[in-house]
């Protein structure tokens, strides 16, 4: 295993089965959902049989998953467990399409292979939860479970993948290993029901109100990360600040992908209200956007991407993040060449 040495923070991140023990103490409270995923779930908890399991003791194409921040719907209750199918020939298909953002082929994937967000199985409201409400650490926990219940019988939870060492004069390929469930972190919100906060800036005098962001706005973010110009990408950390605002001193900041990005999502292209409201946030100090960006770690669910590993080669420490947004994710590695292999020609 890639030797993980994050800390996590106190109190916050939580185990598998300690988030799967939590969301079913809150469902027979009545906080959350009752329906698919607890009633008659089977596997470690003893429970009634209904067929489906723990993803740790799932066979492939079946299993519930605890994801982390879950999902609200317009009834106020709080869905925090997924049912996944596994990848089939028209996901990969879909994954190896090369005209279209990674970020919307990955929407279509994730509401091909959903079959319930809690009690939700509607297939329009599952599409419209992926689309527009979850947390981008909602859904990269569904991307997780979609790839550990696609290769259970092959892998488990194990990825195995390669890091090239950052020192100049190593650049070594180190193969590596992460349990996708048990190493990397997960961080749930003090309220998961809130979705709007209120953060004074001292120095702009102002408050702003902000919500998490919604997966089309994750998606601007992606554009202007890999299509926009140097000065856009550079701008990048001001984008997403931009991409959560609610309001600014009590005027609604009303935005939506189209104000930032062409309709085919091929560059970036800020409508006069998106530029008037750049200008704003790129003018706050330092301290201001910092104060909003604690507010942001804080309430928003998060998986700790981080980790730690020592160069095979060299013996130098480095730190790098896990990119799972890539095709490469969901192909075992023994695929991989031929992935790369058909992207190359």
């Amino acid at each position: 295993m890639a030797e993980n040495k994050v800390v996590a923070t106190e109190g916050k991140a939580s185990s598998y089965m300690e988030r799967f023990a939590r969301a079913k103490e809150r469902a027979a409270a009545g906080d959350v959902e009752s329906g698919v995923g607890f009633e008659g779930v089977g596997g470690a908890d003893g429970g009634g049989g209904g067929g489906y399991q723990f993803i740790t003791e799932a066979v492939s194409e079946a299993g519930v998953y605890p994801v982390v921040g879950g999902y609200l719907d317009a009834n106020g209750r709080m869905h925090s467990v997924v049912q996944m199918k596994a990848l089939t020939g028209v996901e990969e298909d879909l994954l190896s399409n090369d005209e279209q953002p990674f970020s919307m082929l990955i929407n279509a994937v994730l509401a091909n292979c959903t079959v319930a967000i809690g009690s939700v199985i509607d297939p329009g409201e599952i599409r419209r939860a992926i689309t527009h409400e979850l947390s981008a650490a909602t859904r990269t926990d569904m991307l997780i479970a979609l790839r550990c219940v696609s290769y259970w019988e092959m892998t488990g939870a194990v990825y195995d993948f390669t890091v090239k060492c950052p020192i100049r004069s190593c650049q070594h390929e180190n193969k590596l290993s992460l349990d996708l469930i048990d190493d990397l972190k997960r961080y749930e919100p003090p309220e998961p029901a809130r979705d709007e906060y209120t953060v004074r800036l001292k120095g702009a005098d102002v408050d702003v109100v902000w919500r998490r962001m919604r997966p089309d706005m994750s998606a601007v973010v992606e554009v202007v990360g890999t299509k926009g110009t140097p000065e856009e990408r550079q701008a990048i950390l001001t984008f997403a600040i931009l991409m959560r605002l609610q309001s600014i001193g009590g005027s609604r900041v009303l935005l939506d992908p189209g104000d930032f990005v062409t309709s085919n999502h091929k560059r970036v292209k800020l409508s006069k209200v998106a530029k008037q409201c750049f200008n704003t946030v790129q003018r706050w100090s330092a301290a201001d956007r910092g104060a909003l960006r604690a507010s942001f770690i804080e309430n928003e669910p998060g998986i700790e991407m981080e980790f730690d590993f020592t160069c095979e080669a060299c013996g130098r420490e480095s730190r790098r993040v896990l990119d799972i947004m890539q095709r490469s994710f969901f192909f075992p590695a023994e695929d991989r060449a031929i992935l790369k292999q058909t992207s190359s020609t």
